[in-house]
């Protein structure tokens, strides 16, 4: 017989996402008719990110293995949560496709099938799992998808999922994660940390107002360009979000390597790490005004610039 994939969702409490992503591995399962020995995993900090090369919340393994095709060669590794471009835009989910492609691969099929439920098991324990996350909230710190009791809450707001894919509009709006929200975090995942400039013209409209000045997303682009030159293994964690109307608020943590000479400065080799707090006012799905607040004077301390009067960094 084939021995029983391991699948593995990593998150970290307060994740908004990572019970879909529950939900998703069981329905997938279900409808494969694979058996699976599901394992939940909390990663609480920042250094626990990096020793799980931890992409962010919520990520599923298949065997040990990313189900996100080309995520084997990514290190941007951080204790945020997790967006993910797929075929029909951005969102906090993984393609289902990728998940059923994963599970199939292992070739772990089981003719055992039940309506509605499907056995899955943690630690050699069968563990009876709904397809659905029909789940008290007491259950959802537990290490595997409990049976659980549905509640009315969670029944009704499966409903209307279901009537909001049927209209063609994503869960991020209804689960914590508004439109907006979706794309700052993907601003500074696809941007900063990818590097992917192009990604600038699905965020900020073609002329918008920096810190007061109009610039334009082709200028806008060459800046980054210019910094991501200088510093190498630039990351961007997201660390806190904040909305209010049509403004979002984000405090983010840079985390880079200089590696080239920046201003007058020749590079040194040293690691930085600093914070930033960003105010997007967003107009018909675009940025049209963006606010922005970095301590550069910390970052000079930390590459062992010396600064005085007068000093032309």
């Amino acid at each position: 017989s084939v021995a029983t994939p391991t699948v593995e969702i990593l998150y970290f409490q307060g994740c908004p996402n990572h019970t879909l992503a529950r939900e998703l591995v069981g329905r997938v399962a279900l409808d494969l008719g694979i058996a699976v020995d599901l394992r939940l995993v909390d990663v609480q900090t920042p250094d626990d990110a990096q020793r799980l090369g931890f992409l962010g919340s919520p990520t599923i393994r298949v065997n040990g293995n990313d189900v996100e095709p080309g995520a084997a060669e990514r290190t941007n590794y951080a204790h945020s949560c997790r967006i993910y471009r797929t075929d029909t835009g951005f969102t906090g989910q993984p393609d289902e496709r990728w998940v059923r492609d994963a599970l199939a691969s292992t070739h772990a099929t089981d003719a055992t099938r039940s309506a509605g439920q499907r056995l899955v098991t943690e630690g050699g324990r069968p563990v009876e799992v709904l397809p659905r996350a029909e789940y008290d909230e007491e259950h959802l710190p537990g290490s595997v998808i409990p049976l659980g009791k549905p509640n009315r809450h969670a029944t009704e707001r499966l409903a209307l999922h279901d009537g909001m894919r049927k209209q063609g509009v994503t869960l991020d709006a209804i689960d914590g994660e508004s439109p907006r929200v979706v794309s700052v975090r993907s601003y500074w995942n696809d941007v900063w940390s990818e590097g992917d400039t192009s990604a600038l013209e699905n965020f900020y409209r073609p002329a918008f107002c920096l810190n007061g000045e109009q610039t334009t997303v082709v200028e806008f682009a060459k800046g980054v360009t210019t910094w991501l030159a200088h510093f190498s293994e630039f990351t961007v964690e997201v660390d806190k979000l904040f909305v209010c109307e049509s403004t979002v608020v984000s405090r983010v943590i840079y985390r880079a390597v200089h590696t080239g000479d920046f201003m007058t400065l020749p590079k040194t080799g040293k690691s930085i790490e600093l914070s930033g707090i960003d105010i997007f006012e967003f107009r018909d799905g675009l940025v049209t005004t963006h606010w922005h607040e970095t301590d550069h004077w910390d970052m000079y301390k930390q590459l062992g610039a010396e600064l005085r009067p007068g000093s032309n960094l």
